[in-house]
C-alpha cells in the first residue's frame, strides 16, 4: 500500500537576509545530520559504508553555494525571495525478506 502525505515546511516571501538564514539553517542541519551519521557508523564499524552520507554532504554544500548566488542576485536587484518547500512523505511496503538458505 502506498500512501503519500505532503507537509508544507516553508511558505512565504522573505528578504535576502531572512532567506539566507532560513535556508542555510536547513542545509546546515542536514549536513550536521550526515556528519553525525558518518561518525556513528564509523564508531560501530570502521569499514562501514558512508558513501551515501558523503555524497549528500557534497550535494548539500553545492546547494549552499547556489543559494549564495541566488541571494547575491536578489541583493543586486533589491528583490525578495518567494520560498515554497514541501516535504513529500510516502508510506511504502517493505520488500519481503528472502529466507536464508
Amino acid at each position: 500500500m502506498k500512501q503519500t502525505t505532503e507537509l508544507v515546511l516553508i511558505e512565504g516571501t522573505f528578504n535576502s537576509q531572512e532567506a539566507l538564514k532560513l535556508v542555510s539553517s536547513l542545509l546546515n542541519y542536514k549536513i550536521n545530520y550526515h556528519d553525525l551519521e558518518i561518525f556513528s557508523r564509523k564508531e560501530l564499524d570502521v569499514n562501514a559504508d558512508i558513501s551515501r552520507s558523503e555524497r549528500r554532504i557534497a550535494e548539500l554544500k553545492i546547494s549552499g553555494e547556489l543559494l549564495k548566488e541566488i541571494i547575491a542576485e536578489a541583493n543586486k536587484h533589491n528583490q525578495n525571495l518567494s520560498i515554497h518547500s514541501i516535504i513529500k512523505i510516502e508510506l511504502i511496503d517493505n520488500e519481503p525478506t528472502k529466507p536464508s538458505l
